[in-house]
């Protein structure tokens, strides 16, 4: 004799429950909602997937930005608002938790002596995140990275200060917060063989 299963479509309670976050908004517009309960990193959540329940339907919007305390995101359809009781849920596409962000790609560079390597300093794209630095330079000399927060730069010596010998490649790491930017020094001018930098969020750290 057969058997049937009737299949239940997931319901907008069911679709929420999987998601990385959720909450319940304090105030809210078309384009903002506002949750005094979060403590969020700055912009962190950038490009991450907003799900609204208004009126027992289910919208979808990109964030865009977001404070501690509010997201920012595509604009919802004229007359549509998130407001105060507003349920809300968050999903991280995979590609921002597990796919690291390229930010530096150099080679073959000439490098002056205790002169920035970089034309523009790094800055993060999701903070707070770590820095993969992969580097090799044809001549022996310290390598050194220039954070600057504010107006406060600080140098940080790789390799215990010691000079990273010639030709061979070396692999750090740095913790970067938001705020922080970022470049490179080496003590001895060189041919710079190779600089990658990497963003590594935090899913693979």
């Amino acid at each position: 004799m057969p058997r049937y299963f009737l299949q239940m479509e997931p319901t907008i309670e069911d679709i929420m429950l999987a998601a990385d976050d959720q909450g319940t908004a304090t105030k809210g517009s078309e384009t903002t909602l506002e949750d005094q309960k979060r403590d969020w990193e700055e912009n962190l959540l950038a490009g991450a997937t907003l799900m609204l329940s208004i009126d027992r339907v289910l919208y979808l919007r990109k964030v865009t930005s977001n404070t501690n305390t509010k997201l920012t995101f595509n604009t919802l359809p004229g007359g549509v608002k998130a407001k105060r009781g507003t349920r809300w849920a968050l999903k991280q596409g995979l590609k921002t938790q597990f796919t690291p962000i390229e930010k530096a790609n150099e080679h073959n560079k000439s490098v002056t002596a205790d002169t920035d390597i970089l034309s523009t300093a790094l800055t993060p794209t999701n903070a707070p995140c770590l820095f993969r630095i992969m580097v090799c330079l044809d001549t022996a000399g310290v390598f050194s990275a220039m954070i600057t927060k504010g107006s406060s730069a600080q140098q940080l010596k790789f390799n215990s200060a010691g000079n990273l010998v010639a030709d061979a490649a070396y692999l750090f790491d740095i913790l970067v917060h938001s705020g922080d930017s970022v470049n490179f020094q080496h003590s001895a001018g060189a041919t710079l063989k190779v600089l990658r930098v990497q963003e590594i969020v935090s899913a693979t750290q």
